[in-house]
């Protein structure tokens, strides 16, 4: 929310809200635009300055509202995952406070804000319980601490600070923002597109090649339909290839079996 009003305040400067008008709302647009930002940055400034002067609204503070016309973002759905090999060259490059940030989004699938409030009072023996309230669709949801989850807690229990009650924190404070390092990290690691919520689609695609049933791996992700899920269970050109040679040998096989019955027959 800060970096968006940044921006808005910068070009509206002294201009009253009410004086904000369609005209200069396209212009602001046009100016983001010629900045290099992306459509889907601008919807996002629009959709604060909308929030924004809704609540003026409400409160009776401004009496109409200007029309703000959005970009489509209909099939921008990012495409990005990790395989382990990139996920361990992006924690190398990353400071202290964000390596197990990363590894454990990679386990676990969870968004950025529900790992940086994650606190003590969170663990309960072998499990951790996610707050309704700092879920993104208000769903509390348990994951159980097995395997690397188990080692990245236990590693965070030798770094706590007693006087912080957030399990990942940055020398003994809430971490606030990780994009700066991340974007540091991502460009000395040769992967200029990649985010750290890439890991939330890498987890529905390897859950789904585990076998994991879907109703467990949404509830474990966060995902209340299984329109968002089949969004995030990303695909590849190895998977492609791996259901291929999967549905080619049952094939296969199932030809050997009828040709064998065929000659079974052939015989009596």
């Amino acid at each position: 929310m800060e970096y968006r009003t940044h921006s808005l305040r910068a070009f509206f400067k002294d201009v009253p809200v009410e004086d904000i008008t369609e005209r200069k709302i396209d212009l602001y647009v046009k100016h983001r635009l010629h900045a290099g930002k992306k459509r889907t940055t601008v919807n996002r400034d629009l959709q604060v300055l909308g929030a924004a002067m809704r609540l003026a609204q409400r409160r009776k503070l401004l009496k109409d509202i200007p029309h703000m016309e959005k970009f489509s973002e209909q099939g921008n759905a990012r495409q990005g995952f990790f395989e382990a090999e990139e996920l361990e060259q992006m924690v190398a490059l990353l400071p202290p406070y964000l390596k197990d940030v990363t590894r454990f989004a990679y386990h676990t699938g969870w968004r950025k804000k529900e790992i940086f409030t994650l606190q003590w009072h969170d663990m309960h023996g072998d499990m951790i319980r996610l707050k309704p309230e700092v879920v993104k669709n208000k769903d509390g949801r348990v994951i159980i601490m097995v395997g690397e989850i188990a080692e990245i807690i236990a590693r965070r229990q030798a770094e706590r600070v007693e006087s912080c009650p957030y399990v990942f924190h940055r020398d003994g404070h809430q971490i606030r923002s990780h994009y700066r390092a991340w974007r540091t990290a991502r460009k000395k690691a040769g992967q200029p597109g990649r985010h750290l919520h890439d890991a939330r689609r890498t987890v529905a695609r390897n859950m789904d090649r585990a076998g994991v049933p879907r109703q467990v791996a949404k509830q474990i992700i966060g995902h209340r339909t299984d329109a968002m899920y089949n969004r995030y269970r990303i695909v590849n050109e190895q998977d492609i290839r791996e259901g291929m040679v999967q549905a080619e040998t049952y094939l296969s096989r199932k030809k050997v079996g009828h040709q064998s019955d065929s000659e079974e027959n052939l015989e009596n």
